[in-house]
């Protein structure tokens, strides 16, 4: 029970804040995955809920651009790219 605490406590932490630095953790965290494959893998599910749950557009860029780097370093993470489509289709 604790661990949802602490998750809740990054959540609410995140979203406060600013988006401009929001967007430049997206972009670190992209370049980061793309030295580590192992931190890829586990990090391109966060990318995808992050997608769709961000309300600011230049957050939404950064981590759509981050997802389609790493689709094309790690050609597994490809059938995501498809998903990741359908998923946002207006974005």
């Amino acid at each position: 029970m604790q661990r949802r605490e602490q998750k809740h406590d990054v959540c609410v932490l995140w979203n406060a804040c600013p988006c401009v630095i929001q967007a430049h953790a997206w972009t670190a965290l992209g370049k980061l995955c793309l030295v580590d494959e192992r931190l890829a893998k586990a990090c391109v599910p966060h990318f995808a809920r992050q997608l769709r749950a961000a309300p600011e557009p230049a957050v939404r860029n950064n981590i759509a651009v981050g997802l389609t780097d790493l689709c094309i370093t790690y050609t597994g993470a490809g059938r995501l790219l498809g998903r990741l489509k359908v998923a946002c289709p207006g974005e």
